[in-house]
């Protein structure tokens, strides 16, 4: 059962990078003969199947999976802790922050790390910052490399100045934890992460891929690539970058990033009809006043299909929804045009 919180957890914490395929609508892909079938999931009937739905969630961006878990738990009533998290991470996952708090308030005098970790996160997320900080200073006293790793993550959200000394501690600290093998993957794979932006953020990209690569190496997930792909975009080596995604990925993230990779290339035959397949469905979601994939949208009508009135309003969208150290820096480059 405490790997199954892990992953859960370890999935809620890496929402900032890649939203859910499938939350809304059709799956999103590059390719003009896929339009974007949601594939159909068995029932799920034990804790051993959402643990492997789980897993395959990470793995290829499937929101559905996750509603089948919640369905599982719906039909089971079941109101344990893992239950509970995995109820708010869904509602996290969907923007739905404030909801989430709520399904979380029966755990709240827990003092889990895992419980705690969450819930800052949602207040992160929320502009808590006050009770965010408060919430990763507990985690400090129980856990200090998560802790700090929380603070870490909520000081580049906010710009806060951050100090390099601290984000090599980090580092070394993840590194000696990792030789001892005294870290799970998906724990070891978020602090790299968070490592990798801070050194983005910090105007070293040398050290900012090297700590992408070692997210990715530890943890494939989508989260993962998406991230160490960008980092590979970053600094120009854009086929290594393509090397990463699958071409028949539907993930909305890794579509765009693909795309982007196949431009710095050369666009290859069918690139415009890539193109305008997820242009077809992206127009489809704003005429909607679907806006969860806002920031993959920007990305494509900034750096794909250059659109500067729809990447102004997408922007706006998109920083309404969540405010990222991405999201930021698109919403400065949007603030340049």
């Amino acid at each position: 059962m405490q790997q199954l919180i892990h992953k859960l957890i370890a999935v809620a914490l890496l929402c900032a990078w890649v939203i859910p395929t499938q939350a809304h609508g059709p799956a999103y892909s590059s390719e003009t003969d896929a339009e974007g079938s949601v594939p159909a999931h068995a029932h799920i009937t034990s804790l051993a199947e959402v643990e492997d739905a789980l897993t395959r969630y990470r793995n290829t961006g499937d929101d559905q999976l996750l509603q089948e878990i919640e369905a599982y738990y719906e039909r089971t009533q079941q109101n344990t802790r893992d239950a509970i998290l995995l109820r708010a991470w869904h509602a996290q996952a969907n923007h739905e922050f404030e909801r989430a708090l709520t399904v979380l308030e029966p755990l709240a005098n827990s003092q889990h790390t895992q419980v705690l970790l969450l819930r800052a996160n949602l207040h992160r997320m929320l502009g808590n910052t006050g009770q965010a900080e408060r919430v990763c200073k507990a985690v400090v006293h129980v856990q200090p490399l998560l802790g700090k790793t929380c603070l870490l993550q909520l000081h580049l959200q906010q710009g806060t100045t951050i100090n390099p000394a601290e984000v090599t501690q980090l580092g070394e600290w993840l590194q000696a934890l990792e030789a001892r093998e005294a870290l799970d993957a998906e724990t070891a794979g978020w602090i790299a992460a968070n490592l990798s932006d801070a050194y983005w953020v910090g105007g070293q990209p040398a050290a900012a891929r090297t700590w992408a690569q070692q997210a990715y190496t530890t943890n494939p997930t989508v989260q993962h690539t998406a991230q160490y792909a960008a980092r590979l975009l970053d600094i120009g080596e854009a086929q290594a970058a393509l090397a990463l995604i699958d071409e028949d990925t539907t993930a909305p993230a890794l579509v765009i990033l693909r795309l982007r990779a196949l431009q710095h290339i050369g666009p290859p035959a069918g690139f415009k009809s890539m193109v305008r397949h997820v242009d077809h469905h992206f127009r489809h979601d704003i005429a909607h006043g679907e806006f969860l994939h806002a920031r993959e949208m920007l990305w494509f009508y900034l750096d794909v299909l250059p659109n500067h009135r729809l990447a102004k309003r997408l922007a706006a969208e998109n920083w309404q929804q969540q405010k990222e150290i991405e999201d930021r820096m698109l919403l400065a480059r949007v603030e340049q045009l």
